[in-house]
C-alpha cells in the first residue's frame, strides 16, 4: 500500500463523513481515525473501491455521477484484472493505485488490531484517581502496542538504528580483577 494510496483512503473517509469541511473541535481527529479504522479494517472496500471526489464535484448530484462513473471503472477493471484492492487516482480514474498493493490483508489485519485496542482501552482511565497525577496512558498509545506495530518497530531498530539497540552487557568483574588484568598490562609494557 503506497503513502498516495493511503492518503486518498484517508481523504475519501473525510469526504464522506465530514462533506462541508472539517470542524476546528480536536476531537474531530480522534473521530476521523476511528471512522478510518471501521471502513478498512474489514475489507469490502476491495469490492467497491475507494476514490475521492475533486473541486469539480461541489454539488451532490455531482458527486452522484462522480460515484457512478467509479463504479463503472471499477467494474470494468474487475473484468479485465482481478486486483488485492481498488483505489482510484484523482487525476486519471483509469488508474488503479491498489493494483501493485501486495500484502492487503495485513494491512487490514492491522487496521482491525488498532480499532479493537481503541474499543477495548477505558474511556478515562484515571477516572479512579480524579486529584491524582494524570496517567501516562493514553488511547492512541494502546493502538501502537498492536503485534504487527511491534515487530516493524523492532525490524525497523535492528535494521536502521543499530547503535540504539541494547548493547548486550559485557560480564562484570570485581576491582580485585580488574587491577591483577591492569597490572598484568602493565607489566608487559
Amino acid at each position: 500500500l503506497t503513502s498516495y494510496g493511503l492518503v486518498i483512503m484517508i481523504v475519501s473517509i473525510l469526504q464522506k463523513h465530514f462533506p462541508h469541511g472539517i470542524p476546528a473541535d480536536k476531537r474531530v481527529l480522534g473521530t476521523a481515525f476511528v471512522l478510518f479504522l471501521r471502513e478498512f479494517a474489514q475489507f469490502g472496500v476491495a469490492q467497491r473501491g475507494v476514490w475521492i471526489y475533486t473541486a469539480e464535484h461541489s454539488t451532490d448530484v455531482e458527486r452522484a455521477a462522480a460515484a457512478e462513473e467509479c463504479c463503472r471503472v471499477i467494474a470494468d477493471m474487475e473484468r479485465t484484472v482481478k486486483s488485492p484492492l481498488y483505489i482510484l487516482d484523482p487525476l486519471d480514474r483509469r488508474n488503479n493505485i491498489g493494483r501493485t498493493c501486495f500484502g492487503v490483508h495485513q494491512v487490514i489485519q492491522a487496521f482491525a488490531e488498532a480499532l479493537e485496542a481503541i474499543q477495548l482501552s477505558p474511556v478515562r482511565p484515571d477516572a479512579d484517581n480524579p486529584g491524582g497525577p494524570p496517567s501516562t496512558w493514553s488511547t492512541l498509545g494502546s493502538v501502537f502496542l498492536t503485534g504487527h506495530h511491534r515487530h516493524v518497530v523492532t525490524l525497523v531498530t535492528q535494521v536502521w538504528c543499530p547503535r540504539e539497540n541494547p548493547v548486550p552487557s559485557k560480564p562484570t568483574i570485581t576491582v580485585d580483577q580488574w587491577a591483577a588484568s591492569a597490572k598484568s598490562v602493565l607489566e608487559t609494557l
